[in-house]
């Protein structure tokens, strides 16, 4: 007797299949739940029907998500033709992104005692997400929000300080800003960080290392790892330069007499703003002269960075840029459950 995987089949990160047919081997959860048919042909002919109602799939848990009706991992398999299959489904998605990725099933029989079990083949099979879609836990904020800030990691402080959401200004944008309303310094993420991709990519160059190749994104988890931690840096040095700020009226005042770059204007973020956000008294100290907003230095700097848009690189985009933690391009694609993205779908 022998038996062989119908579904899933083959190896998902080699030979990927994600259309809803015979040898699907990656799956994708859709408007909160996610089934499964796994099946397999036992061969020769006729020997599924002899032994069906010993077999059994075990299939796994997603995180803290079992399938439903599932207590113990098991469920019976039922006979189609001389394959041996059994249905599952997911009601909710994991709580974890570590609930994704790649799983085993295995199809077993009972031996003559109940400590005898056969093991007769096993499948392996990845789960994902829908990117853009907002049924994880919560369902509050995007899915890939989510589950990507998992990836990258949060402390409790930062996900006080971290926020989905972009400016409105340039539709989408990630940024920083004292926030009122909570009394810190707040970043929102915003959905630009998702139009990255292999026909879209981000290239940036660390331009205080001039030896070291420039980075190139091709996937948007990355660079959303990119971001977060520039938001991050950005809120670390606001917190250093202006400390003791309780409110954005006082953040104002102080900037009002030493942030004098150049004539007060409504800035980016459609506030009063002075100029390029780092204290005057502290701008010779990190190697920047005092000048307003975008100066030929800054036109030249921002270009070699790769940032865009230029006219609103100044000083303190320049100094965040050369500080912050800089991910490796691919470094985050290895967790990235997401579909579309780095592993749905393609070799990996």
């Amino acid at each position: 007797m022998m038996s062989a995987n119908i579904t899933p089949k083959g190896n998902p990160a080699v030979e990927p299949k994600t259309t809803t047919s015979d040898g699907q081997n990656q799956f994708t959860f859709n408007n909160g739940s996610l089934t499964i048919t796994f099946k397999a042909k036992v061969t020769p002919s006729g020997m599924a029907s002899k032994i069906a109602g010993k077999c059994f799939f075990e299939v796994p848990e997603l995180d803290n998500v079992k399938a439903d009706g599932v207590t113990d991992g098991k469920v019976r398999a039922t006979l189609e033709d001389d394959n041996l299959k059994a249905t599952v489904t997911y009601s909710s998605l994991p709580n974890n992104n570590s609930g994704f990725g790649s799983k085993t099933v295995k199809l077993s029989m009972d031996g003559n005692t109940p400590e005898t079990v056969y093991l007769l083949t096993c499948g392996i099979f990845e789960v994902f997400f829908k990117r853009g879609e907002k049924d994880h836990p919560g369902g509050v904020t995007p899915n890939w929000y989510y589950y990507w800030m998992q990836a990258v990691g949060q402390t409790e402080a930062e996900a006080s300080a971290e926020k989905y959401g972009g400016m409105t200004l340039l539709q989408g944008t990630s940024w920083t800003d004292f926030d009122d309303g909570s009394r810190q310094w707040v970043s929102w993420i915003g959905d630009n960080v998702t139009a990255v991709g292999p026909a879209n990519t981000v290239t940036l160059w660390k331009a205080s290392e001039p030896t070291r190749p420039a980075f190139t994104y091709t996937n948007a988890i990355d660079f959303f790892a990119h971001t977060v931690f520039h938001e991050r840096q950005h809120r670390d040095n606001a917190c250093n330069w202006w400390p003791n700020v309780t409110s954005r009226a006082q953040l104002e005042s102080q900037r009002g007499t030493d942030d004098k770059d150049g004539p007060q204007v409504v800035d980016i973020y459609g506030k009063w703003s002075f100029g390029d956000h780092i204290p005057d008294r502290l701008e010779a100290g990190l190697g920047y002269a005092r000048q307003w907003r975008v100066s030929v230095r800054n036109s030249r700097r921002a270009t070699a960075w790769g940032y865009k848009p230029v006219e609103f690189f100044d000083d303190c985009e320049d100094y965040t840029l050369s500080q912050q933690r800089w991910p490796k391009p691919s470094e985050y694609g290895r967790v990235d459950w997401a579909e579309p993205g780095s592993q749905h779908g393609v070799t990996h």
